[in-house]
């Protein structure tokens, strides 16, 4: 599967004019923003049952089933920054 989780672009603009010695950057931030995966549940990385500590050997008979998972939430952030 294929993922992109976190991204983050920003620009600072510098000198602008009526604002000396001020800094203002403006910036965009996004999480669990695709997924590309041939797997029918929610998310490949995710097992909502854990393997009991005495029996490792059936460490994968749960393995790939979302039993009450929940999917990833895709977010959004947006601001901007004024420093003097």
């Amino acid at each position: 599967f294929i993922r992109l989780s976190n991204l983050s672009l920003g620009y600072t603009f510098n000198n602008i004019p009526g604002m000396e010695n001020a800094d203002v950057r403006i910036y965009v931030s996004g999480q669990n923003l695709f997924l590309i995966t041939d797997y029918s549940g929610y998310d490949p990385e995710h097992t909502s049952r854990t393997p009991s500590p005495n029996d490792p050997n059936n460490a994968d008979v749960s393995s790939g089933i979302n039993t009450g998972a929940y999917p990833n939430p895709r977010t959004w952030t947006m601001g901007i920054k004024v420093g003097l």
